[in-house]
């Protein structure tokens, strides 16, 4: 796959985070075929990954990541503005592990 078909993907699969464990009108068999379909589920905080595992039976593909995981602060959850008000502190943590996320995918472009 191009590096710009993987970027689009790896922007898919964000914009997927926030539907994947909070969208009621998705079924766990829709989000199979999803786990399927992608190469990577990247998720917001340990709950998604929580939701993640169950959905997809224990990511037997191991595709299931936090998005702080690209970056230094591997494990780490983005933050919450729900609960600390604070969205530049989420802005910056989007930012930061969408970055790396980036990164990890043009080096594995690279030969």
């Amino acid at each position: 796959m191009k590096a710009s078909s993987r970027l689009l993907t790896v922007f898919l699969v964000l914009a997927l985070v926030f539907s994947f464990s909070a969208c009621s009108n998705e079924t766990d068999t829709e989000a199979r075929e999803d786990y399927r379909y992608y190469d990577l589920i990247v998720c917001m905080d340990r709950s998604n990954i929580r939701n993640a595992y169950r959905i997809t039976e224990g990511d037997p593909e191991g595709k299931i990541s936090l998005l702080l995981d690209y970056t230094d602060r591997a494990g780490e959850e983005v933050a919450d503005p729900w609960y600390t008000g604070d969205f530049s502190a989420t802005w910056q943590d989007v930012t930061e592990g969408c970055a790396g996320l980036i990164d990890k995918t043009i080096r594995q472009e690279r030969p």
